[in-house]
């Protein structure tokens, strides 16, 4: 059986959550975890079936130990760093392997924004591709590395406040001078919530052309908003199991935690309006929220979600 299908997005935009609820609704068809991830390999020889990953709670690798040793060998030996690619013919000769397997795989890459439609395009199937709001984003992707308060990341997107070797969160350094180089667009070595918009903007971007811009019939991408998969989760669970043609079992919606959707404070809030208005990105910002429902979309990205009902439903 080949790959079924491919759920891709940014860092820290609900991949995990998506893919863990599409795993757990199909145990009859393999889930791979970040497959293009440069550190697959060394996560894969650590690991314990069944045993539990620190920040997501959830076991991500155990699927890989299903694939037979010779299969998992050719991956090995066909596996580079992913960490951004352009050219999809990259990819390929690994990804051939994990299409000869015998049983339906459902990919979760976080990797494939620039390659994605090239990818579902070689193998025939379907994706979807998942985008949260920036400023909950840059949250969530800096309290892994490193706890800080609200006020105190604040700080730190302003750039007052020193964090060391913040460029290895989730590879922001390394996508950046690529993105940076590819898109002719630029900003000081120091300005990390810079660097951090101008990846989440294109990574994106990308995906939202080629489902969206292309043109009916042209890709077979779907975008998805976390804030939606949050508010609404049945209405969007049908429509991504009707899209990729897998089951969701609906008990597992409730798992689903608002309290993770427009986490940011207004402060954050007007620091990341300025920094994407300076950096020139307020338009695609917005273009990349256009699809995500007025009532759900905050104001600042166009929409007219009010973050009162917000804070009075956390009172």
């Amino acid at each position: 059986m080949p790959i079924a299908g491919i759920v891709n997005g940014y860092y820290r935009s609900g991949t995990t959550l998506l893919w863990w609820i599409i795993k757990s609704s199909n145990p009859d068809m393999l889930h791979l975890y970040e497959p293009l991830s440069p550190l697959l390999f060394s996560a894969i020889d650590t690991h314990q079936l069944g045993r539990k990953d620190r920040m997501h709670g959830v076991p991500l690798w155990d699927d890989y130990l299903f694939i037979p040793e010779d299969t998992l060998s050719a991956m090995r030996s066909k596996h580079r760093d992913f960490t951004v690619v352009f050219n999809p013919s990259e990819v390929y000769p690994y990804l051939d392997i994990i299409d000869s397997i015998d049983k339906p795989v459902i990919l979760q890459p976080n990797r494939m924004h620039f390659i994605v439609d090239d990818v579902s395009a070689r193998y025939g199937v379907n994706w979807v591709h998942i985008i949260r709001n920036p400023a909950d984003t840059f949250i969530d992707l800096v309290k892994p590395n490193v706890d800080l308060s609200i006020p105190m990341i604040e700080r730190f997107a302003e750039g007052k406040l020193a964090v060391v070797n913040p460029d290895y969160f989730f590879w922001v350094g390394d996508m950046y001078r690529v993105i940076s180089r590819n898109f002719a667009i630029r900003t000081d070595k120091n300005d990390f919530f810079g660097k951090f918009l101008i990846v989440w903007t294109f990574s994106n971007l990308i995906p939202y052309y080629y489902a969206v811009l292309r043109g009916k019939g042209k890709s077979k991408g779907l975008i998805v908003y976390f804030e939606e998969l949050v508010y609404e989760p049945v209405r969007v669970a049908e429509s991504i199991s009707k899209h990729l043609g897998v089951r969701i079992n609906h008990e597992l919606l409730n798992t689903i935690n608002r309290s993770e959707a427009y986490k940011y404070s207004s402060k954050l809030e007007s620091i990341t309006v300025r920094k994407l208005d300076e950096l020139g990105l307020t338009e695609f910002a917005k273009m990349i929220y256009s699809r995500c429902s007025s009532s759900l979309k905050p104001e600042w990205l166009g929409g007219n979600f009010s973050r009162e009902v917000v804070l009075i439903g956390r009172v």
